[in-house]
């Protein structure tokens, strides 16, 4: 269940996983890496990303 993500976007997720405070689950990997996917998209598409945004993103992923 990867919903065709680009392992471009696993690749930050787990460069992310190796660099935070606490561990990020392997059941959290395919989730962070779609809020990746979709922080970046919204940022090459100079959309903005307030803090509601985040959480809609989040909730997505």
């Amino acid at each position: 269940m990867n919903h065709d993500i680009p392992l471009k976007y696993f690749d930050i997720a787990d460069e992310y996983a190796t660099e935070c405070a606490e561990p990020v689950a392997e059941a959290e990997r395919t989730p962070l890496a779609h809020y990746f996917q979709l922080l970046l998209t919204r940022l090459m598409n100079n959309e903005e990303i307030s803090e509601e945004a985040q959480h809609e993103m989040a909730a997505e992923a």
